[in-house]
């Protein structure tokens, strides 16, 4: 399975580290929601959901190490790996619900010098920009600090309403989006963040009550290391 993220508006694109080949946080943070509802989740609603709901009695999937961290996946059953590159990773599992599924995305991304003082800011107003107001309705948006990783991290919290979602049942009623996302400068390189994203895509009044707790877990088990 792979993304479109580089052929959609709004899609985000694994960062190229090398010399005039990294991007800007806008470029990347603020367009994870049509990865999600339109990008990997057009792939991932046809054969591929089918097969993740196939997969659900998978064991848990063993830790990944990547460029600057490791990542601990969810310790239940059903997640399965969807892409990995040296720069992204995304893991995908089937939700209840035919059209419903759950994302985590990890992506390195680029933070201009002049951003590292005023990251939140920096996230917020990159969080704001680019989205389809057209397609997706914005209900809740919450930004503030995350600590406890002794290092600069973000932490967003976001629920769109969905008019125009890609439906593996082929009907055409709205979607929830809802995503938690950490944006973290990298302690081995400040010149990069990991933007680490957990996100359930659900029909209306289908919430996961413990997605926040969900969220929160994987960014505890989140460990940096040296690139």
């Amino acid at each position: 399975m792979h993304t479109q993220a580089s052929r959609i508006r709004g899609g985000i694109a694994p960062l190229p580290l090398r010399r005039g080949g990294m991007r800007q946080l806008s470029r990347h943070l603020n367009r994870i929601a049509t990865l999600l509802a339109a990008g990997f989740l057009l792939t991932i609603s046809g054969a591929a959901l089918a097969e993740l709901r196939v997969q659900a009695a998978t064991p848990p999937l063993q830790r990944f190490v990547q460029p600057g961290y490791m990542l601990q996946p969810p310790g239940e059953p059903g997640w399965v790996l969807a892409s990995r590159t040296p720069y992204q990773l995304i893991l995908g599992k089937a939700g209840a619900g035919a059209d419903e599924s759950y994302i985590i995305e990890a992506t390195l991304i680029h933070v201009p010098a002049d951003q590292l003082d005023r990251l939140q800011q920096w996230v917020a107003d990159s969080e704001a920009r680019d989205t389809d107001p057209a397609r997706f309705s914005q209900q809740t948006r919450e930004v503030a600090p995350f600590e406890g990783k002794n290092t600069p991290c973000i932490a967003s919290h976001t629920v769109s309403e969905d008019r125009q979602p890609h439906r593996r049942s082929g009907n055409s009623r709205p979607m929830i989006l809802e995503l938690y996302a950490y944006t973290c400068i990298l302690p081995s390189n400040r010149t990069l963040a990991l933007h680490l994203g957990y996100s359930f895509r659900h029909e209306p009044g289908h919430d996961d009550a413990e997605l926040a707790q969900k969220a929160n877990q994987l960014m505890l088990g989140l460990m940096f290391t040296g690139m």
